[in-house]
């Protein structure tokens, strides 16, 4: 069942992308004028730094992956296999969208394109995309949660309890918080570069140094040893700037606007 489902999220994203970047193509060719282009402060760096770390978030699931994988030795292909797909799949919508909409592109970027079947039929797409992956990725932090609280891992009543008040979590932190790029940036600076870049690199590097009888300890090489280091300063420096940003774009007084709940 978990294989189908990620089959199915993979699919319908490549779908969706493929429309999306047929209609970004067709915009482009309507376009009478030039896309416009102003320089930007470390500021707007930071945030885009946080929203393109978004889209490499799961990445942290990936230990579950391969534990779940009937032969984990070809985890490693997998890996590669799947950033390749995803760099595919995103880089020309990226750039696409950067010679075609330039300053108007929005961080949906559903939002930037012009109306017409071909956006409807992306929608359906990205909804059962979001529907199939959600299950993949929320179900690591649904066990770990399960397990503070000492929940059955059987199908069950207190295991629907758990995963309903997380995805009502979920809920709140999106309508309370509109401004749908700042919480990608957010998430994307704080949660998933420790996640991706910091933490990763160095359990890994504290696991092959420790010394134990049954403990086979591996040799890392010093050029692998100085990229992870780079990795995990990368992280650091840009996950807390991103962070920082983020979240006083968050509080700006321009950008507060009450949530749909708030009736008073």
């Amino acid at each position: 069942m978990s294989s189908l489902v990620g089959v199915g999220a993979i699919l319908s994203t490549a779908i969706a992308c493929t429309l999306i970047f047929v209609q970004i193509v067709k915009d482009g060719i309507n376009k009478t004028e030039p896309a416009p282009h102003i320089p930007h402060n470390f500021k707007d760096f930071f945030l885009s730094f946080g929203v393109i770390l978004f889209a490499f978030g799961g990445a942290s699931t990936f230990p579950t992956i391969q534990n779940d994988m009937t032969n984990r030795k070809k985890f490693t292909k997998s890996v590669y296999a799947a950033f390749v797909v995803i760099l595919v799949l995103y880089l020309p919508i990226a750039v696409g969208a950067y010679f075609v909409y330039g300053e108007h592109t929005n961080a949906n970027i559903i939002l930037s394109l012009n109306g017409g079947i071909m956006i409807t039929l992306a929608n359906v797409f990205l909804v059962i995309h979001l529907v199939l992956a959600f299950l993949i990725v929320i179900n690591p932090v649904a066990q770990e949660i399960e397990n503070i609280f000492d929940v059955p891992h059987e199908f069950g009543f207190l295991r629907c309890i758990v995963r309903t008040c997380m995805v009502l979590l979920m809920v709140m932190v999106g309508e309370s918080v509109p401004q749908f790029s700042k919480i990608l940036a957010l998430v994307g600076g704080s949660t998933i570069t420790l996640l991706t870049f910091v933490l990763p690199n160095y359990f890994y590097m504290k696991l092959c140094s420790q010394e134990s009888p049954d403990w086979v300890k591996r040799e890392i090489p010093l050029h692998m040893r100085i990229y992870m280091w780079e990795l995990i300063l990368i992280g650091i420096f840009g996950g807390l700037a991103s962070t920082f940003s983020a979240i006083h774009a968050i509080f700006n007084i321009h950008s507060i606007v009450k949530p749909c709940y708030w009736i008073f």
